[in-house]
């Protein structure tokens, strides 16, 4: 993938960004070419080596993969990571684009981290100050400090490894460490950024009310959220109890590694120190070469080696996000959005379908009306950081967002039948623009959902599974799906009728009713 790399340096001259294949070139004349090369390296002299100075940076194959040794059970194939390097090398690094990590805490002091902090830009949700770094005595609340560390770990400094955006800025704020919820609602509310504070953010909970959505998703300075997939086979939608809700509707792979499951562990920051954090000496045997205090590469303890799957993959898209927004800041959310989708790469394309009973329960990857591939498993592929920056510092901005706002059945209920015979129930929707995304609600009378499968069925015919079936759903007295949503109608025509489809893969003959369907359909 990264073919780019093994090209004789003159090849680079005439291009502004150079991808590999599949990746795009953005062209520009030989005398501009010229000039932004000339002002690169009278800028950045001294660090445009992809390579550098920082010690842990050969580790961190998401940066860089060469199929080097990585703190995994086998190395990467070469070529899978970000192609962002190149970007590095050019001096896209995230230079005027505030991130804002919303986790359980940020160690603002950390030697890696303290260069990026946004003065008096955090917010202690506890104890109201500016300062979320995680109390002493509290020893595990290193997860969002590696977070920040994945999206914007300063390069070139000689210490640790660096981020995806090494020249962007950070703050955090520490809402998981919050057990209060209406609290906890207004002030993660306040930090989703419906204001130009924080130009991308790194989200992991919270909830944003539509309202505030709707004024500022498509003007540029609004919010990035970022959603990975986790290697988890079960239920794999995220539910919100809150309909108004308005989450996003794009989930991408990062860079997870070759092979389907495998996510060798990213390099980030830890708490300092040898007292806390995942590098610290406990009573079992460490992980990996980080995970101790006897560590013969980070003595200080101030660095570690096991952050992978969702964890991992949020932060990874939020630093390629900030990267776009540093080459074009009039981006808005929705552009961002639609850019990483329509530039991602498909990986594992032969990825098996899984059936039950000769019956499709998992349709792996799939291409929709409109030619847009997508998988529940991945999304739309793998992040191609080099491709999204090009195509953000050319893209023409998506026009103002169109919503069908709820749409709700008004008719009788459908019988869940086994399978074959699932319950329908439909719904017209007259407005005509291309999707972005789709979000649905649905309930009924079925004791057990966790033997249920659900798709969305488009009016020109793609159909999304929506709920897996044998997931971890507990049974109960009836079902409600409050919220979920699909990206697997980019950019098909929204007008016609989109019908629900449920059925239960363990009855034989249904007698439990699907009673209420609401949907919701935004675009363009």
């Amino acid at each position: 993938m990264n073919s780019f790399r093994r090209r004789p340096l003159a090849s680079l001259i005439g291009a502004l960004l150079i991808g590999s294949a599949p990746h795009s070139v953005l062209a520009a004349t030989p005398a501009a070419a010229a000039a932004t090369l000339a002002h690169i390296n009278a800028t950045h002299s001294a660090t445009a080596k992809a390579t550098g100075t920082d010690p842990l940076f050969r580790y961190q194959w998401h940066l860089l993969n060469q199929g080097q040794p990585v703190f995994g059970d086998q190395r990467p194939r070469p070529g899978v990571d970000l192609d962002g390097d190149i970007l590095h090398t050019l001096g896209i690094r995230g230079a005027g684009v505030k991130v804002a990590v919303i986790d359980d805490g940020l160690e603002i002091a950390h030697e890696d981290l303290v260069d990026n902090i946004v003065a008096g830009g955090s917010h202690n949700l506890l104890n109201g100050s500016n300062d979320p770094t995680p109390p002493a005595d509290d020893i595990d609340t290193d997860h969002g400090t590696a977070v920040a560390g994945i999206i914007a770990a300063r390069g070139w400094n000689g210490l640790g490894g660096r981020g995806i955006a090494p020249e962007a800025n950070l703050a955090g704020f520490n809402a998981l460490s919050v057990s209060d919820g209406s609290k906890q609602y207004v002030d993660i509310r306040y930090s989703w950024g419906d204001g130009p504070q924080a130009r991308a953010m790194d989200v992991l909970v919270g909830a944003v009310n539509a309202d505030g959505v709707r004024a500022s998703y498509s003007s540029s300075g609004s919010a990035v959220w970022v959603s990975g997939l986790s290697g988890e086979y079960g239920f794999q939608r995220r539910f919100d109890p809150h309909p108004e809700t308005f989450k996003e509707l794009y989930a991408l792979l990062a860079t997870q590694g070759p092979q389907r499951f495998f996510s060798p562990a990213i390099v980030t920051t830890d708490l300092s120190g040898c007292a806390a954090g995942n590098n610290r000496d406990r009573t079992r045997a460490p992980q990996n070469a980080l995970d101790t205090s006897h560590s013969k590469i980070d003595a200080s303890c101030n660095y570690s080696a096991r952050m992978n799957g969702t964890s991992a993959s949020a932060p990874t898209v939020a630093g390629v996000a900030a990267l776009m927004l540093s080459a074009n800041p009039q981006l808005t959310l929705r552009d961002v959005e639609y850019i990483l989708a329509t530039t991602a790469v498909q990986v594992d394309p032969n990825q098996a379908k899984v059936f039950y009973k000769d019956t499709v329960i998992e349709p792996a990857w799939i291409t929709n009306a409109a030619g847009q591939r997508f998988s529940n498993w991945y999304g739309f592929g793998l992040v191609d950081a080099a491709a999204a920056v090009e195509r953000a510092v050319h893209f023409t901005p998506l026009p103002a967002m169109q919503d069908t706002e709820w749409t709700v059945y008004d008719g009788n209920s459908s019988t869940i039948g086994g399978i074959g015979s699932p319950a329908h129930l439909t719904i017209d929707i007259k407005q005509s623009f291309k999707v972005e995304g789709v979000q649905l609600y649905f309930a009924g009378t079925h004791k057990n959902p966790r033997n249920l499968r659900a798709g969305l069925v488009s009016p020109s015919g793609t159909r999304s599974t929506v709920m897996t079936p044998f997931s971890t759903l507990d049974p109960g007295d009836g079902f409600v799906v409050f919220l979920t949503s699909s990206s697997a109608f980019l950019d098909e025509p929204s007008a016609g009728r989109w019908t629900l489809e449920v059925d239960d893969m363990l009855a034989d003959n249904g007698k439990e009713q699907l009673q209420e369907f609401e949907m919701r359909v935004v675009g363009h």
